[in-house]
């Protein structure tokens, strides 16, 4: 069990590291966005391929290690977000992003302590809170707009 913590703690900074360096790298990359908006299309496939696309990828790992009469846990969650922007065309633009999470390994964290007969608290919370015994993977759709822009107004249906 220790030396699989030792490997996940390698692999989760190896992970963070890169993690970090994208984030940097995105960060800028939104800056830029920022300063120079998307140009207007022409068409509707010009519209969609000068769009703007991003994406985030986590992968978190936690592990409560009890008293010996009390029950122990861990979860490794993965997941991330998706979202695009279409550029302008005639005003209109499109938005679609989402969510998506995985349990990569976990206990049964559905079990009830068989001391205190309390659920588990902390791991729980990277997965289906509302159905602890939910192991499939989970996804959601978090944005999905129209937008019409006109000078220096916009009028925006959807969220």
């Amino acid at each position: 069990m220790i030396q699989m913590l030792r490997n996940m703690k390698r692999l989760l900074l190896f992970w963070g590291i890169l993690l970090t360096h994208s984030l940097l790298f995105a960060q800028s990359a939104a800056e830029n966005q920022e300063e120079h908006p998307l140009k207007e299309a022409k068409t509707i496939l010009e519209a969609f391929q000068n769009g703007h696309f991003e994406g985030s990828f986590r992968s978190f790992f936690m592990a409560t290690d009890n008293a010996r009469a009390l029950s122990d846990y861990y979860a490794w969650a993965a997941g991330g977000n998706l979202h695009l922007d279409s550029a302008p065309l005639y005003g209109f633009s499109f938005g679609l992003g989402g969510l998506f999470n995985a349990n990569l390994s976990s206990s049964d964290l559905a079990a009830r302590d068989s001391i205190t007969g309390a659920l588990n608290r902390y791991e729980i919370g990277l997965f289906d809170v509302e159905e602890p015994e939910n192991r499939k993977n989970q996804y959601l759709v978090n944005e999905l707009y129209l937008r019409y822009h006109c000078k220096k107004s916009s009028l925006t249906i959807g969220q």
